[in-house]
């Protein structure tokens, strides 16, 4: 399961306007948290920014 503040980075990142570095975060959450919606959720709007 991803951290929060891993999450809160990513967060950070998106809004940002930084999507390559959020996506660089999250991409290794995907596969320790596959089911993670989160995770999913965040880097879908950054690979969005893109």
């Amino acid at each position: 399961m991803a951290t929060a503040e891993q999450l809160n980075q990513a967060i950070a990142l998106i809004q940002g306007n930084q999507y390559a570095d959020a996506e660089a975060l999250l991409t290794p959450l995907l596969n320790q948290s596959a089911t993670d919606a989160d995770v999913w959720q965040l880097i879908a709007l950054a690979r969005k920014g893109n």
